[in-house]
């Protein structure tokens, strides 16, 4: 029964105003080199380029609070084995920016120079560009050199397992100003608090996809709208189980009752 109603809280928070489900994409922005071509028969988008630095595909509406985004991610290629993987909380420029606030999943195949196979989450607050990192004597392929990214969770299941060549894997990442969730295939992945990330709550922002140095990804299949749309019943429960839930969620419930949520099964 806690369980459950910890549940509740969560779908809750986040409002009990639907709008109809995004599935059209074809309006994100792209920040660095990539070349991202949009297919409107499947709202997918496909990078087919390996790029030196970070490149993001980022929704320019910079509203990801509350939200859920799911579809499928899948490396259609045998040829390489570097970073895939989603920003949240992002804002437009934040890739070569200073002053950038954002949390990063990346996924990595095969291990590298620094970085180990596996799926790892990041608190970025300054510039990836690599002639930003180079001058304070950083490099991003040694991620222990880097003072502007902090490892905040690790996955669950893949932690040190990197993405396998032309297989697609489920995802849903679900977002609120107090959690944030990662689900590979319906299980959770990773899961975290703003604390997790040294932050109160987490802030307002986009969702976006995320390659380094890897070609041919396909994000496909995307949907975009409320966590509680999106996301069934027993992942809803796995995050109440897994994040702690704060004051403001519990008041939500109780003044916004038991009904009015709507949930995909």
């Amino acid at each position: 029964m806690k369980k459950s109603l910890l549940a509740l809280a969560l779908l809750s928070a986040v409002g009990t105003t639907q709008a109809e489900t995004v599935t059209d994409l074809s309006d994100w922005q792209v920040d660095g080199n990539g070349d991202w071509a949009y297919n409107a028969d499947d709202n997918s988008w496909y990078q087919s380029i390996n790029t030196p630095e970070a490149t993001f595909l980022y929704d320019p509406s910079g509203e990801a609070l509350g939200k859920a985004i799911s579809g499928t991610i899948s490396v259609q290629t045998t040829n390489d084995d570097d970073m895939i993987g989603f920003v949240v909380g992002y804002s437009a420029g934040e890739q070569v920016s200073e002053d950038a606030n954002y949390l990063l999943m990346t996924w990595k195949q095969s291990p590298q120079s620094g970085w180990d196979a596996g799926m790892t989450l990041w608190h970025i607050t300054g510039s990836l560009a690599q002639a930003d990192l180079s001058a304070n004597g950083e490099d991003f392929w040694n991620p222990s050199s880097l003072s502007n990214a902090d490892l905040v969770d690790t996955s669950t299941n893949y932690a040190n397992t990197g993405w396998a060549d032309n297989v697609a894997y489920d995802f849903d990442v679900a977002y609120n100003g107090s959690y944030l969730a990662v689900f590979v295939n319906g299980e959770l992945e990773m899961s975290i608090a703003p604390g997790d990330a040294g932050m109160e709550q987490f802030e307002e922002g986009s969702f976006g996809f995320y390659n380094f140095s890897q070609d041919n990804v396909l994000y496909d299949g995307v949907e975009y709208d409320d966590v509680a749309v999106l996301l069934g019943e027993e992942q809803i429960e796995s995050i109440a189980q897994a994040v702690p839930i704060q004051g403001a969620s519990v008041a939500a419930l109780l003044a916004l009752g038991l009904a009015g949520y709507r949930r995909k099964k």
